[in-house]
């Protein structure tokens, strides 16, 4: 015989389920609140890395881990210049992995003369956008004024007129390859306002690849005792600037032509007319090096075993003692290897230090 449960029965089955439901319930949640609490803590402490924590940082005046440019050192192999040099100051080293092939006094210090101004176009090239090369600078009549006087009236100018305008561009192909002082000031004053404030920025970068002793005092390189390098410190500095395109371009060319406005040296006014620039290194222009060394030697500047692609001069004299100084980046003509060479403090004609050149390459790139 079947027996139907009571309707007491039932609701007394009913109530234990729905109390197991919530009692389950309720653990849930303290296990959910139990698990989030300790995630949490465990957060602010930064046991889980999958969160982000913040990092509090100082500031370091450590060297980068990744070096900006092979330090120059000296190895088994470095050999010392043994012939004479009107050079007092040599280096040759491999512009990959900084080994000094052949020197002489390399860390001592000299004045860079106008080889301070491959530094200058550093600073200039990693400022200025690829808009800013194609703006136009006006040469003011206080430019010009000022690059005639003071310490710039000894330094190499073009001769930009008061209201010539040149683009930006145009200006830093002036100072590779011409050297012109006068082309400085523009794009210094441009970038910076002020020369202190450029200057300052050429010390942060000699101070970012860890030059111990190079310091500038003026974007130009005229002769002053807080102006100095060394032949080591050049070295790092010309192979620095040498993976930068554009500072390699305007120290690499014979010529560049460029376009200013204002008045011709008649004193008529054209809105356009062309400008050339020529190479203080390159090419057979009168005053070039290498139309110095066939003039006074009676034959080419031409060397057995690399080939120069890239070079900034300089030149000072003061108490009538010369300082003809060169940096050059070159190739191995029958390898990739890569050479720099800085030759400084030459005190013979400006012939001299050519020779002393195509002497130290010849004899020590085998």
């Amino acid at each position: 015989m079947n027996k139907t449960q009571s309707p007491k029965s039932a609701n007394k089955k009913f109530d234990s389920e729905v109390i197991t439901a919530v009692f389950l319930l309720f653990l849930s949640v303290l296990l959910i609140f139990t698990v989030g609490v300790l995630i949490f803590r465990s957060c602010e402490n930064g046991e889980i890395s999958g969160f982000p924590q913040e990092i509090v940082t100082t500031p370091s005046t450590d060297v980068p881990t990744t070096p900006l440019t092979s330090k120059p050192y000296f190895s088994e192999q470095s050999q010392t210049v043994s012939f004479n040099t009107s050079s007092q100051y040599i280096v040759l080293t491999n512009e990959k992995t900084g080994e000094i092939i052949a020197s002489l006094s390399s860390g001592t210090r000299f004045s860079p003369a106008s080889m301070t101004k491959v530094m200058t176009l550093i600073v200039m090239c990693e400022r200025l956008s690829e808009n800013d090369l194609n703006e136009t600078i006006t040469f003011t009549s206080e430019m010009y004024n000022y690059v005639r006087s003071g310490n710039y009236a000894d330094s190499t100018n073009y001769g930009i007129d008061p209201d010539d305008e040149y683009k930006i561009k145009d200006l830093l192909y002036g100072i590779g390859l011409k050297s012109a002082s006068d082309c400085v000031l523009p794009v210094v004053l441009h970038l910076a306002g002020t020369e202190d404030q450029f200057v300052a920025w050429m010390n942060e970068k000699v101070a970012e690849l860890g030059l111990e002793n190079t310091h500038f005092d003026n974007p130009i390189g005229y002769e002053s005792q807080n102006n100095y390098t060394t032949a080591e410190d050049m070295s790092q500095i010309m192979a620095y600037a040498m993976k930068n395109e554009l500072v390699r371009s305007t120290l690499s060319k014979e010529t560049h032509q460029s376009t200013a406005a204002g008045y011709s040296s008649t004193g008529e006014y054209k809105p356009s007319f062309p400008i050339t620039f020529y190479s203080s290194l390159f090419g057979m222009n009168d005053g070039s090096r290498m139309y110095n060394y066939k003039k006074t030697y009676g034959v080419d500047f031409k060397l057995e075993t690399a080939k120069l692609l890239a070079g900034k001069t300089g030149y000072l004299e003061n108490g009538g003692v010369k300082n003809h100084c060169l940096v050059v980046y070159l190739k191995d003509i029958d390898s990739d290897a890569h050479y720099i060479l800085v030759v400084g403090g030459g005190t013979e004609q400006q012939a001299a230090t050519m020779k002393d050149i195509k002497n130290i390459l010849d004899t020590y790139i085998k």
